[in-house]
């Protein structure tokens, strides 16, 4: 009970410091809608099997979760050198909170963001299947949580925005090129698919492009799913072992 108590309690407080800071939402969700209007027109002259949009769509809402999510470091720097972290150190709040409050935050930011990259999608020749869409904003939450994780922690280790928006801004281009969010895998040398099966993305792009496109039973789906959930559980577990041994 006292962790459901503090997880709200933090989640509150994170969703409130994002709502102070709007422009942050704004950014990233201008960044896909702009590669939706920009990117997605290109496609439509190119024969791609399921459809451009509904290829190019949920590519859309991955990179949109690696920026919102993987991003959360930067909040945990913002507060560590304003003493924030500090003063939770003589606090009674469950350190898990921490972890989960904030994950909680971006997961709902990014719900809502997903709901309207997928309507303007929508208007714009997308054709999802309504119950793949559901299940896609589950993997979407999934992977949020994931990535959430992982930024906190690094973020806590690092408490240098400098040197984690290096970090992060390098790992973009690979991550996310080699995860296929703009134009599918199968199009690329074998090679090249063979290097992006280490990256954990891709089959969460495979998965939200499978759903969407209502194949909720393929092995892609089913892949995607299996990846992503071990991905967080192994990121969850690394980030309440990191915060419960910074914040003592």
């Amino acid at each position: 009970m006292k962790f459901l108590h503090d997880t709200w309690f933090c989640y509150r407080r994170a969703l409130l410091e994002r709502v102070r800071t709007p422009m942050w939402v704004v950014v990233s969700l201008a960044q896909p809608l702009l590669y939706l209007f920009l990117f997605g027109p290109l496609l439509t002259n190119i024969h791609l099997p399921g459809g451009a949009y509904n290829l190019f769509v949920p590519g859309l809402l991955v990179l949109m979760t690696y920026f919102v999510a993987g991003g959360a470091g930067f909040s945990v720097i913002e507060e560590a050198n304003a003493g924030v972290i500090e003063r939770f150190q003589v606090t009674p709040v469950d350190r898990s909170a921490l972890v989960f409050g904030r994950a909680a935050r971006d997961v709902t930011a990014l719900v809502l963001q997903s709901l309207l990259l997928v309507g303007v999608g929508s208007l714009m020749g997308l054709r999802p299947d309504v119950a793949g869409v559901a299940l896609s904003l589950v993997l979407i939450s999934i992977l949020a949580l994931a990535l959430s994780a992982l930024s906190n922690s690094v973020g806590l280790a690092m408490q240098n925005g400098s040197a984690f928006a290096a970090v992060f801004n390098g790992l973009s281009i690979p991550v996310l090129l080699l995860s296929g969010v703009l134009l599918p895998l199968s199009l690329a040398p074998a090679w090249l698919q063979d290097v992006s099966d280490a990256n954990p993305l891709r089959y969460a792009v495979d998965a939200a492009r499978s759903l969407i496109g209502g194949r909720l039973t393929s092995a892609a789906s089913l892949d995607g799913f299996a990846v992503t959930a071990a991905l967080a559980v192994f990121a969850v577990a690394f980030a309440v072992h990191f915060f419960h041994r910074s914040i003592a």
